[in-house]
Order: C-alpha cells, then structure tokens, then sequence
C-alpha cells in the first residue's frame, strides 16, 4: 500500500480482518483503545519524558469504555484478551475498529461463527453506527438485517449493484434471470496440464 495504516485511520477508514489482529497480552480494554491511536495527539516532549496527556487518556479510556458497554463487553474490560471465546474476540476487534470514530467502516465476514447473543449485539452495534459499513459476507440473515445496498458478483464475474436488502435483491435477480438463472451455479473451470 502506498498509504500506511495509520494514514488510512486518520483519513476516516477502519477495517477488521478475518484474521484476528488483537494483541493477546494486553486487556480488553487497552486493546480498543489502541483504536484511538490515530486521533490522540503526543508531541516530542511527552513522549520522551512519558508525561502523557492526563485529560486525552481518560477522554480515551471513557470512550473505550463506552464501546464495549455498546457491545456488551464492559465486563471484560480489565482481563486479557488470551484465552476469550472467538466470537468475543471478533467484537473487541469490531470495538476497536469504532473507536478511530471512521467515517467508513470495513468488515470481513464480521459474523463469521458468533453465538446468537453475539451477532444481536454487533447488528445492534452496527444499526447505530452513523457512518457507511461496507460487509464482506456470506451471512444472507446477516446482510438481509443490516444492508441497504449489495453489490454482488454474478455469473461470469458480473458485478451488480441493487439498492435494497439482500432479500430484495434475491428477488431481482429472479426476475431479472429467471429461477434457473437465480440459482447458485459451480463454477467450472479448465483442468491445469
């Protein structure tokens, strides 16, 4: 990438990654506010002297805070991320993500193996969020909840884009292709020699 990530962060985009990326040392807690990295402000004097800024660290932990009452993580605030379930791993990286406050949020298959109570707290998560989330997902409930907009890959790499929820577009795309042409078909291709 030309752009480092925290250029990217500070341009108003966060993503997660199929892959966890969280450090497992640290608590729940300091892992989201790592999030905030991007928006914090230290010169040369406060660094070298590790004088930080008082009032930016507890405006940072409030807002960590915050996030993970939002996903219902609060309780897991002060304890290492080692050894928590994947599914609540996925949402500290979602809440770390949220606490750059993007303007645009990425997420790879965000509700990749949550429990129900999980993926209740991230849709709801997600329904507030007051920026753009563009989803890379296979969940069809998933995105039937949460989208407003798909672009999908059709056929022989077509790409459609439809205004609506994801069962909205499963209609359109019958109509527009009829029930034989609507079904999900396997690709084939030229056998390698």
């Amino acid at each position: 990438l030309a752009v480092r990530p925290h250029g990217i962060a500070s341009r108003g985009i966060a993503r997660t990654f199929q892959n966890l990326a969280l450090v497992q040392g640290l608590s729940v807690l300091d892992n989201v506010k790592v999030g905030a990295h991007c928006r914090t402000r230290g010169g040369f004097w406060s660094a070298s002297l590790v004088v930080p800024s008082v009032r930016s660290e507890r405006a940072v932990s409030a807002r960590a805070m915050e996030v993970l009452e939002r996903l219902s993580l609060a309780h897991l605030a002060h304890r290492p991320c080692a050894g928590l379930p994947y599914g609540t791993l996925k949402r500290i990286e979602i809440a770390r993500a949220l606490m750059a406050h993007p303007r645009l949020l990425m997420l790879d298959e965000p509700s990749h193996d949550l429990d129900v109570e999980t993926l209740r707290a991230l849709e709801d998560a997600l329904l507030e969020f007051a920026g753009s989330v563009m989803v890379i997902s296979h969940d069809r409930w998933f995105l039937d909840r949460l989208c407003t907009h798909i672009l999908a890959a059709e056929g022989d790499s077509q790409w459609v884009f439809f205004d609506g929820n994801y069962q909205e577009y499963e209609a359109d795309k019958k109509r527009r292709l009829g029930e034989e042409g609507a079904r999900p078909h396997r690709m084939r291709y030229k056998a390698l020699k």
